[in-house]
């Protein structure tokens, strides 16, 4: 295009734009953003400011500069597609008032802009327009803005906004304003629809438009919400066929058209009315408005809110009585008083972000998740992310501001394992100091932390700015010339005449006001000091504001963009300490110097007559000549005066900041988390101590754990047997550090140790149902979490302990060794929810590894089992219809009867929903050590080990269907119900097992969560697999063991003078130290495997 031409067109453009850019634009914004992309100087950037401060506005300067630069059109279009700069209106008017233009479709065919202008954003825009009338007419602002807060759709600064547009607008234009803030967010319209669920807000009009009057736009929404961007050619047919030139023939077909915007979706929807097409509008399809992911996390942690309410008075500088500094006017206009309370309320909350939701322009310490599952599959561990679509924003991973927090999720895996597994998956990323993993059963505090710690980082770079903009030098120039506009005659002269003065308490007036005149002399003196006082605090409140003036210009001369606190507030108050201080300090000063007026009489006022009137032009013209010219002798100590006040406030304030930012940074030290680095050589030294070669070829080892007792590097070893080769070989090793001291405990059976066991339940002791559930509830809660952070702990219980010599309900953690902190990992928790926790050592161990006469059909107590798995007891009779016709078989537990018992876990799935052909399945009996006279007499059918059903009940079972029907005679049994049991009461229950033969127990609970550890044979354990059991009853010995190795599947009656009533459930695990059995629920059991339990009525005694 020639450039002539070019120059035509520009002024068009020019010409037609300046009305809307001036209205609608804010120019600092767009002035900031043209800086950024190169298209403007910081000395325009400055220029803009500075008018924007003394004139207000600025639009029509920044629009000025912009006309000077090539290419600016294209600049500007660019500039429309950035919703975060709100040129929305300028948008829409090049938009729908210019598309019908000639000229300006000659500008976009010739001048082939760089960025081409997308006309419509497609569904934001679309879906503005229609709401944006409704919106204003209808909502409360201030309640919306609130609740958007909430929500973190919208910054304190955006609700600030709208309150002050409320006070001083009204509703309607708040209501704009906020919905213009609105606007600029991401995920809005999924904000905005949510708000109009909630019946508080009042917003049942502008639902009612939502989900009724825009039915009407079903196949313009159709176009819109198909992910394409409308342009205006979607609207008017092609030109491509007319020659350049022929603008005449181009204008009568733009004509022919149908119109505009509004004009063509009037029809569309028209054309639609009269056939009855309707399409449904479904937000969740409609690309940005899925709804963002995110959640709150409930802080409790009593140390961290202690430290985090202590941050108020880091952020406070000394109270300066004498008003010398104004340090706390710049840390208000830079809302630290909101930095504190964020961190403050992070004691009480974290709030999570969906990655989909964060940009990086959100507060400081702004916490954004990334959801992985950490699975275990067959021999390691896989890393799944949750939604591989919150990993794209990989510009996240560079900003300082965001917290970014990879989630972690699993399910019967140790925490320590699980996050070295995901830290080597994404090593790279950790370069980033706001990468943090956080695993969903850990505390959080250390993201707070973290959070908070950012919060204070990044106010300090804010601190440390302010101190570098706080003048200190040229102080003197800024003074002198702030004298040379105001220490002038007429000035001074101004403020004479117009000063307001009373006399007693009479009104004199000013100039403008009617004549007063006074006869007395004492009248004219005592009015005329009134006077000079008067004018002397004017010119001194007029000369320190334009002090004031000439620092804030200095400051803005130098802000950085991103510290444009001063555009925020049209009255922030900056330098009101400064401007007090002037004006009280200079007073006294000026009082002094004018003190000479006070004492003449006749000089300047002339010989008294009769009359003076003290409200004449003269008169005060000369009051005024007197003060100019005590003022003009003494210019320069005034001056030096003014110059020595302002430098030793700048100093005091700079001082102040520097003390400020001293404490902050001593605060932030108590914020400081272990480095990732060093964690992370935690793990590793943990993982080294699991990967000790040849240990696996010991079979006597049974566990073991590592870490620091005593201050000392610990490894305790838990063997089956005294195995002096295994001791040996440990103790040995080239892989185990020098210094490492050991320890070894032999395994005892309870017949060894029965004696040696102290009771510590304090069964003599009831505890009140109310407190026994909350102690379940407790439990339930906090038992896998647990499990999963403490890999020492075999098992969480109900009991009573000594708390000063008073029996007090307790939590019983169960351990391997209760001073010993396996590396990783923290020490173990004193108390629960409130409740405290007795820690008690022991070791856990399913009870599967012995005189039958009937082979086929095994009775209750029998040995069972597979060959390959070890052996167990038949439990329960039952019986089922679900595998066509009515069969009948025996319970046992899954760990005896199922070889792949650890996939049901790990999967938390039945055996039929598994692929099992490779597993053995048959079942043997009776199975007897070193005895070959067992023969097969069933198969097991279904089973299931893990945590079942909604509320996560423990069950270890297995079905077995007998090969040779059983045809005896049999009686249904009704399983115990929860209600039955009276924990108070000391139930007595019976269990008959192959080992132990018929025993009894004492009941003493049903919220025990027992937590068996893999061998160290078995590849779980070196991934930090458990296996722990919910909701679980606990059996205690009463005379004689209760339960031991091959009693595992055994069934547990309840009983009445020593007779079975009802079943009650099925043994599978103890204790070693302690007498305790722990027991599944038969009711569980038998609904999860869809079974009915029986007894063969010919043999009622069991």
């Amino acid at each position: 295009m020639e450039p002539h031409r070019l120059d035509v067109i520009e002024d068009w453009f020019y010409e037609r734009i300046s009305y809307t850019f001036c209205e609608t634009v804010n120019p600092l914004q767009l002035s900031e953003y043209l800086v950024e992309e190169k298209w403007l100087t910081l000395t325009d950037l400055r220029m803009i400011r500075h008018y924007n401060l003394l004139y207000g506005g600025g639009a029509e300067d920044l629009l000025y500069k912009l006309r000077t630069r090539p290419g600016w059109m294209h600049y500007l279009l660019k500039a429309c597609n950035n919703p975060e700069l709100g040129l929305f209106e300028l948008k829409l008017f090049i938009t729908i008032e210019l598309d019908e233009s000639t000229q300006w479709r000659y500008i976009l065919k010739e001048g082939k802009p760089q960025y081409p202008f997308q006309w419509f954003e497609g569904r934001e825009d679309w879906f503005y327009e229609r709401i944006s009338y409704t919106f204003c007419e209808t909502v409360n602002p201030l309640q919306l803005s609130e609740y958007l807060r909430e929500q973190n759709c919208l910054t304190l600064t955006d609700l600030d906004h709208t309150k002050k547009m409320f006070r001083w607008k009204g509703n309607a234009l708040a209501a704009t304003e906020l919905l213009l803030r609105l606007r600029k967010r991401p995920n809005w319209i999924h904000y905005l629809i949510k708000a109009c669920s909630r019946p508080e807000l009042g917003l049942n009009e502008l639902n009612l438009h939502i989900k009724v009057a825009m039915k009407i736009d079903a196949d313009e929404r159709k176009w819109l919400f198909t992910r394409k961007k409308l342009e205006l050619q979607s609207y008017v047919p092609e030109y491509s066929e007319f020659s350049d030139d022929d603008i005449e023939s181009k204008s009568k077909l733009m004509l022919q058209s149908s119109g505009n915007y509004y004009q063509k979706s009037t029809e569309l929807s028209d054309t639609l009315e009269k056939t009855g097409e309707r399409n449904v509008f479904n937000w969740e399809k409609a690309g940005r408005l899925r709804p963002p992911v995110s959640f709150t996390h409930k802080m409790i942690s009593p140390d961290l809110k202690d430290l985090f309410q202590s941050v108020e008075s880091a952020f406070c500088v000394p109270e300066d009585t004498e008003q010398l500094s104004f340090a706390a006017n710049l840390l208000k206009a830079v809302h630290s008083d909101k930095i504190a309370s964020e961190i403050k309320l992070l004691s009480d909350r974290l709030e999570f972000l969906d990655s989909y939701m964060v940009f990086g322009n959100e507060d400081p310490g702004t916490v954004c998740a990334f959801d992985v599952d950490v699975v275990f599959n067959k021999d390691h561990l896989r890393v799944v992310k949750k939604d591989p679509i919150q990993w794209n924003n990989t510009s996240l991973f560079k900003s300082e501001r965001i917290l970014k927090v990879i989630l972690i999720h699993s399910r019967s895996l140790r925490v320590v394992e699980t996050k070295l597994r995901v830290y080597k998956e994404y090593e790279m990323l950790f370069r980033s100091k706001t990468l943090h993993l956080q695993h969903k059963h850990e505390d959080f505090d250390e993201i707070a932390k973290k959070s908070a710690n950012i919060k204070v980082s990044l106010f300090q770079r804010t601190i440390l700015y302010l101190v570098e903009i706080i003048p200190s030098e040229n102080l003197a120039v800024m003074v002198s010339k702030a004298a040379n506009i105001f220490l002038i005659r007429s000035n001074v002269r101004k403020i004479c005449n117009y000063e307001f003065i009373k006399d007693g308490g009479e009104t004199v007036g000013t100039v403008n006001s009617n004549s007063y005149t006074c006869r007395l002399f004492s009248t004219v003196r005592r009015i005329k000091r009134t006077l000079v006082e008067n004018t002397l605090r004017t010119i001194c409140k007029s000369l320190a504001l334009e002090i004031c003036k000439e620092i804030m210009c200095h400051i803005e001369f130098k802000m950085n963009p991103i510290y444009s606190f001063i555009y925020e507030d049209p009255k922030p108050g900056i330098l009101d300490t400064l401007f007090e201080t002037i004006t009280v300090k200079m007073k006294p000063f000026l009082d002094k110097i004018c003190n000479p007026i006070f004492l003449a009489t006749g000089s300047f006022i002339g010989t008294f007559v009769f009359s003076v009137d003290v409200n004449s032009l003269n008169w005060r013209r000369k009051v005024a000549d007197a003060i100019y010219l005590m003022i003009s002798e003494h210019r320069k100590d005034i001056v030096e005066k003014a110059t020595l006040l302002v430098e030793n406030m700048c100093t005091k304030t700079a001082e102040d900041l520097k003390n400020l930012n001293k404490g902050l940074e001593k605060w932030k030290e108590k914020t400081k988390c272990m480095d990732i680095i060093e964690v992370v050589s935690i793990w590793e030294k943990r993982e080294a101590m699991k990967n000790i070669s040849g240990l696996g070829s010991h079979k006597s080892v049974l566990n073991f754990i590592a870490g620091i007792k005593n201050d000392k590097p610990t490894l305790k070893v838990f063997l089956s047997t005294d195995d002096q080769d295994a001791i040996g070989f440990i103790k040995d090793h080239p892989e185990i550090p020098k210094g490492t001291v050991f320890e070894f405990v032999v395994v005892n059976s309870y017949k060894e140790q029965k004696d040696q066991v102290k009771r510590k339940n304090h069964i003599s002791y009831s505890i009140e149902r109310n407190v026994r559930e909350m102690l379940s509830k407790t439990i339930k809660k906090q038992g896998e979490r647990i499990h999963a952070n403490h890999s020492g702990v075999v098992g969480l219980g109900i009991g009573n302990m000594d708390c000063n010599g008073q029996i007090t309900p307790c939590i019983i953690i169960y351990c391997l060794d209760k001073d010993l902190v396996p590396f990783g990992e923290k020490p173990l928790p004193k108390t629960l929810e409130g409740f405290p926790c007795d820690i008690r050592e022991d070791f856990i161990m399913f009870g599967g590894c012995f005189d039958c006469h009937e082979i086929a059909h095994p009775n209750p107590g029998c040995c069972i089992g597979l060959p390959s798995n070890g052996i167990g007891s038949a439990g329960f009779l039952v019986k089922t219809n679900e595998f066509g016709s009515e069969t009948s078989g025996f319970l046992t537990a899954a760990h005896v009867a199922a070889e792949n018992w650890t996939d049901l876990y790990n999967k938390n799935a039945f055996l039929s929903e598994l692929e099992v052909d490779e597993y053995n399945r048959e079942i043997v009996h009776p199975l007897l050590p070193n005895n070959n006279s067992g023969r097969i007499i069933g198969k097991v059918k279904e089973s299931f080990c893990g945590n079942w059903g909604p509320e996560g009940i423990g069950i270890d079972a297995a079905f077995v269907q007998n090969y040779e029907q059983d045809k005896a005679a049999y009686r249904e049994l009704q399983p115990a119900d929860e209600s039955e049991l009276d924990y108070g009461d000391q139930l007595i229950v019976l269990k008959r097992g192959g080992t132990t033969g018929k025993t009894f127990g004492r009941l003493l609970d049903g919220s025990h969560s027992p937590c068996v550890n893999p061998r160290v044979d078995d590849v779980a354990w070196k991934w930090g697999g458990f296996y722990f059991f919910d909701r679980c009853f606990a059996i205690e010995d009463i005379n004689e063991p209760f339960f031991n190795l091959g009693d595992s599947g055994s069934g547990v009656f309840l009983t009445e003078n020593e007779n079975p009533t009802k079943p009650l459930g099925i043994a599978f695990a103890k204790l070693d130290h302690e007498p305790i059995t722990f027991v599944c629920r038969i009711d569980q059991v038998a609904k999860a495997l869809k079974l009915r339990l029986y007894e063969i009525v010919e043999t009622m005694d069991i």
